[in-house]
């Protein structure tokens, strides 16, 4: 009991030590709190005072002192009010800035003693005009009540002049008068030393009360053990009386299973013959399964395929005869068939046989037929240009012929694509080429799919008209052009002559 009253005691110690804190600071928030609103009224007014020293600096300003007639006004904004807006508009035109306005504030709240950073907002006309770049001292810095001139209702005619001032906390400070500071940081640090007094002792306390929790929670541990031994008490009556139930009904089954036993013993002796007979029957499916285990998989099949087949035949037998005799036809219609087939064969052969011999008969007459011609003609004079593997070619008459007299003639785009390949180095011919040169087709911003489909046209041309010369050969690079390979040739150059 008596820890309980010091512990009470502690508490109510730090309560009321926090309790003052809390009192003093709230205090002093309210003391700085009204002196920063008077230094913002006071501000406010110096702002005030710096505008009207602007008016008086501008001499283009002349008063007005003739009389205003509020009755013929349209509104009910003094004639003050409005001189006042014309005077801002004609400010600002002079200084657009207003960094006049921001000096004269400076220079004002110096004289006071006054040491704050000042900005000037002018908001006009659809305008925001703002004395200082430093777009960041306007988020920081704390707006004074804002002046604003009416020249009409129309709210955004109105011209709104706005002061920042940044305000150090030591200015508020001094304005409350260091004595009173002082005080309370004093009074702060006494009731912060009592606060850690207190905190020690309920550190100690604390460790009072932890061991009696552990305590506690020890005694309510062997609570808790208690009630699960006599829930297992309790559980362990119920089982057994459970178990008691269930010796009572085996009991008056195993009656009734004695009773059963004796009829299946009378039924297990018939049924005793009956498993002799199935295992002797088993005895005999092991063997055979075992006997046919020995044989393959393709054998096992065609036997049992053979099985079914003479089953099916012992069953049609007679059946069978007939389509035997309707089959053995058939074959004999097949066989003759095929003899006249063969037959047909043979005559193919000997016919196309016949058709070779009469082409090279053909052939030779016609070679001989052309030598007869070329006899009738003045002999001229060809220039062959030589090339590799015994080729020859006659650029004025596109023909082209290999060692053993085989020509051929080549006429237009193909003619002037095969002398192109034999001038070119390493008759390789790039796809541009063949377009501009041998097609004469102008390119622009690169080869079109049209391009592209006639170049592949002609050299087929060509590749079909040398067919007859396989030691001729033009090959594709792909995305690169083409070139002409002659058979066993490497890397040779071109070499020009002359003949007969």
């Amino acid at each position: 009991m008596e820890m309980k009253r010091q512990i009470s005691k502690i508490g109510i110690g730090g309560i009321a030590s926090i309790g003052v804190i809390i009192l003093l600071m709230l205090w002093f928030g309210n003391v700085y709190l009204n002196q920063k609103r008077k230094l913002h009224a006071e501000l406010r007014d110096l702002f005030i005072e710096a505008m009207l020293d602007e008016k008086k600096q501008q001499k283009d300003i002349q008063i007005q002192k003739g009389s205003y007639d509020p009755q013929r006004s349209p509104n009910d904004i003094s004639g003050e009010e409005k001189h006042a807006w014309c005077d801002q508009i004609y400010l600002t035109m002079h200084d657009p800035n207003r960094h006049l306005l921001d000096s004269l504030f400076q220079a004002i709240l110096q004289k006071k003693n006054i040491e704050v950073k000042t900005a000037i907002r002018y908001i006009g006309s659809g305008k925001v005009i703002n004395s200082s770049t430093d777009s960041l001292f306007y988020k920081n810095a704390t707006l004074l009540n804002p002046v604003v001139y009416r020249i009409d209702e129309n709210e955004e005619k109105n011209i709104t002049l706005q002061a920042y001032v940044d305000v150090p906390i030591r200015i508020v400070l001094e304005r409350i008068g260091w004595f009173w500071v002082i005080s309370f940081v004093i009074l702060i640090l006494l009731a912060g030393g009592y606060g850690i007094y207190f905190n020690k002792l309920k550190g100690y306390i604390e460790k009072i009360i932890k061991s009696l929790n552990e305590s506690e929670a020890l005694v309510v541990q062997l609570k808790t053990e208690l009630n699960e031994l006599q829930a297992k008490k309790l559980e362990t009556e119920r089982i057994s009386k459970q178990q008691s139930e269930l010796i009572e009904r085996k009991q008056c089954e195993l009656t009734q299973l004695q009773a059963s036993k004796q009829e299946m013993e009378q039924v297990s002796q018939q049924q005793a013959g009956v498993i002799d007979e199935k295992q002797a029957e088993l005895t005999e499916l092991q063997t055979k399964l075992q006997n046919v285990e020995q044989i393959s998989k393709q054998q096992s099949e065609s036997i049992e395929r053979k099985q079914c087949e003479l089953t099916q035949l012992r069953a049609s037998k007679q059946e069978m005869e007939q389509v035997s005799k309707q089959q053995a036809g058939v074959i004999d219609k097949k066989q003759a068939e095929l003899i006249e087939l063969q037959a047909k064969l043979q005559d193919i052969e000997r016919i196309n046989k016949q058709q070779l011999e009469m082409i090279e008969k053909k052939e030779a007459e016609l070679l001989v037929s052309q030598n007869k011609i070329k006899s009738l003609f003045p002999k001229q004079k060809i220039d062959w240009i030589i090339l590799p593997c015994g080729v020859l070619f006659d650029e004025k008459h596109g023909v082209v012929r290999i060692e053993n007299g085989k020509t051929i003639r080549l006429k237009n785009n193909p003619l002037k694509l095969f002398g192109y390949f034999i001038k070119a180095e390493d008759y390789k011919l790039m796809f541009e080429d063949i377009c501009t040169d041998v097609l004469e087709r102008p390119i622009k911003n690169g080869l079109s799919d049209s391009d592209r489909e006639i170049i592949s046209t002609t050299v087929g041309r060509l590749r079909k008209s040398l067919k007859p010369f396989p030691c001729i050969e033009i090959k594709s690079h792909r995305k690169v052009g083409y070139q002409m390979v002659f058979s066993n040739y490497q890397n040779d150059t071109t070499l020009a002559g002359k003949s007969d």
